[in-house]
């Protein structure tokens, strides 16, 4: 009798501790928590934090500060000795929300770019960006637009950061060359997830 208690008691336990199912979110995500009991979501991050409030993220090794929705590092020995002006922050506006990524098809762009030709920068024969945003090259070869004019597109085809800005080595965070900062990459609109 008390071993069938003591295991309707482990797998309740199991249940509320479980993972989300195998292939709901990207390799290169991190299932979370939603706001919904039942419910999972997916952090753009790989081995992200999934923050208390169940609607934000941070990358790894960081610290969500829901107060001023702001991603910290990690307090490590070395760090504590830095300059402020040293240790790398992510600022406010990246306090990711743990929503995939909006996208949008070639033939949306298309659409677009017809719609207001005059609006528009032409990225190759068939490739269309809006006025104030950037065409970058992206997976499959052809086009994407960055939201950010005149950005810098990333090594990886998928993110791109603010003039002035370069990507860091994974091309998910963005490196500003004073104050030191990281801040996640913006998304190439026009890539295929599969």
């Amino acid at each position: 009798m008390n071993f069938l208690l003591s295991l309707a008691l482990l797998s309740s336990v199991v249940g509320v501790f479980s993972d989300c199912e195998i292939g709901f979110c990207k390799p290169h995500e991190t299932c979370c928590p939603a706001e919904d009991p039942e419910g999972w979501r997916c952090c753009p991050f790989i081995e992200s934090v999934c923050c208390a409030d169940k609607i934000h993220c941070c990358p790894k090794h960081s610290v969500c500060d829901l107060e001023s929705g702001v991603c910290f590092p990690e307090e490590t020995p070395s760090q504590e000795e830095e300059a402020p002006s040293q240790v790398e922050e992510v600022s406010s506006q990246d306090l990711e929300k743990r929503v995939g990524a909006f996208e949008e098809s070639e033939s949306d762009l298309a659409e677009e770019a017809e719609f207001d030709v005059d609006a528009t920068r032409r990225c190759d024969k068939g490739s269309y960006c809006p006025d104030e945003s950037t065409c970058c090259e992206v997976l499959h070869g052809g086009y994407g637009c960055c939201p950010l004019p005149n950005a810098v597109c990333c090594p990886d085809k998928i993110h791109c950061c603010y003039s002035g800005e370069h990507c860091d080595a994974s091309s998910h965070y963005c490196i500003r060359k004073r104050p030191i900062t990281r801040a996640p990459a913006e998304l190439i609109e026009g890539n295929e997830t599969s």
